[in-house]
């Protein structure tokens, strides 16, 4: 897996259009886990944002699993973790994700749904080969009760 991430920041350096290129990356990032997004997440899935009533997209939606927000390279993330929580509120029980991601690319910043306040971790693409803890349960390892402070 380690090997994979490499390849997959090394392809990936310099990418800052989330209209083109948000779901290609997606589909190679979950493969380096082993993880083929035709069979797990659905992308641009509609979703309500509770706190100002609008409709929206979920970019990268694993049902029960992971909700991601993707942005161009730049990017306010805070402002995209602020709309990843909005569209929670509106997922059923069963849907709820574990894992929030917010991206600019470049930038990764990885919440912890399980734990309160919800932890975050902020890494860079390039650290990606160092971080794949952080996603080790898409590829079948037990998840840890928190992911910060473990990497």
């Amino acid at each position: 897996m380690r090997g994979n991430a490499g390849r997959c920041a090394t392809r990936w350096k310099g990418a800052t259009q989330e209209n083109v290129n948000s779901q290609l990356f997606w589909a190679e990032f979950l493969a380096v886990f082993g993880i083929d997004h035709k069979r797990t997440v659905l992308f641009e899935r509609h979703a309500n944002r509770l706190s100002t009533g609008g409709d929206g997209r979920i970019d990268v939606f694993w049902p029960g699993e992971m909700v991601v927000e993707q942005k161009s390279g730049g990017k306010d993330l805070a402002r995209a973790a602020e709309q990843a929580f909005d569209y929670l509120d509106d997922l059923d029980d069963r849907e709820r994700a574990h894992t929030v991601v917010v991206s600019d690319f470049e930038n990764f910043e990885v919440y912890d749904m399980t734990s309160l306040p919800f932890p975050v971790v902020k890494f860079k693409l390039s650290q990606l080969p160092q971080r794949i803890g952080l996603f080790s349960w898409m590829a079948g390892y037990t998840r840890r009760p928190s992911v910060v402070g473990v990497e």
